[in-house]
């Protein structure tokens, strides 16, 4: 996460359990939530600090998804994210030009 902008990895994503990792490069503070099949919501716990990380656990289905940061108006600021999870894994995962780890 860094001042609007939000990164993931382009490896494939196939149906599991991942951990994001929420490691804030920016100068604000940030934080992670994730919507899709199955899950809705779902967050950090508080906001991230700068030069802080936190790690959020869930289990993907099939389906599209959005990782976004809910502070204030971040999201709409750019910290949004699209991806997309089957069973071949994902070769073009839709992350708007972000890239990156996860």
């Amino acid at each position: 996460m860094t001042d609007f902008h939000l990164a993931l990895s382009d490896q494939p994503l196939t149906p599991g359990t991942y951990t994001f990792a929420a490691i804030n490069a920016g100068h604000d503070e940030h934080a992670i939530e994730i919507d899709g099949p199955g899950v809705s919501d779902l967050r950090t716990p508080g906001v991230v600090q700068p030069g802080q990380s936190a790690s959020l656990t869930v289990t993907l289905q099939p389906g599209t998804y959005d990782i976004y940061c809910p502070v204030g108006d971040h999201r709409a600021m750019g910290m949004e994210v699209h991806f997309t999870v089957n069973n071949a894994g994902n070769s073009a995962p839709g992350l708007g030009g972000a890239t990156g780890g996860y």
